[in-house]
């Protein structure tokens, strides 16, 4: 990493560590920023990604790892800070209260995830299979599987996860598969991501 990325990054942390946003205060746990670090520094590999002075960083990471073999299935991690996707389920059930535990509500959590997800190979839409959702830190961490049957064709990363919200939200996708390790950006501008598999 350069020096001039490294200044960047340290901007940021030290910008998001206290800027209020119309919407809430972002601040990151101790926690959270071992696992975003990475994803961070792929925010500065495009143009203009820096937050404006008076908002901050709305980002969730989408992590998919392929299975090897056919009798293994495939795994979906999805990493979203807890009060994001707590507005997100208010959005679909007010009744549920703005601040109520996302976990509790897995209905919602599943039907806001195929709504704003979707994973398909070749024309195959990949269905997903809800196994745990977990909070850590002052995040969220949902997990799913899904039956895999093929290894060459495209994959293809449909999502538009808290666009709807905030117009800057930025989502970044990691795909794990037989050793190599695939990443892209999406927003509300760019929503999709194939990937070829060989």
């Amino acid at each position: 990493m350069n020096i001039y990325v490294f200044r960047q990054i340290s901007a940021i942390y030290e910008q998001i560590s206290y800027t209020p946003t119309i919407f809430h205060t972002r601040t990151f746990s101790m926690h959270t920023m071992t696992w975003i670090l990475p994803f961070l520094s792929i925010l500065l590999l495009t143009p203009n990604n820096l937050p404006d002075a008076d908002h901050s960083i709305y980002i969730t990471v989408i992590e998919i790892a392929l299975p090897v073999t056919k009798q293994e299935k495939g795994t979906l991690l999805i990493k979203a800070f807890s009060d994001d996707l707590q507005n997100a389920l208010y959005q679909l059930d007010s009744g549920i209260g703005i601040t109520s535990e996302p976990c509790s509500h897995s209905e919602l959590l599943m039907d806001y995830t195929r709504d704003h997800l979707q994973l398909a190979v070749g024309q195959e839409t990949i269905l997903l299979e809800s196994k745990s959702c977990e909070l850590i830190g002052d995040t969220h961490w949902l997990r799913f599987d899904f039956e895999w049957m093929t290894t060459k064709d495209i994959l293809t990363i449909q999502t538009d996860w808290f666009t709807e919200l905030f117009p800057t939200q930025t989502n970044i996708v990691k795909v794990s598969n037989n050793g190599k390790t695939f990443y892209d950006r999406l927003s509300i501008e760019k929503q999709s991501s194939e990937i070829e598999l060989k």
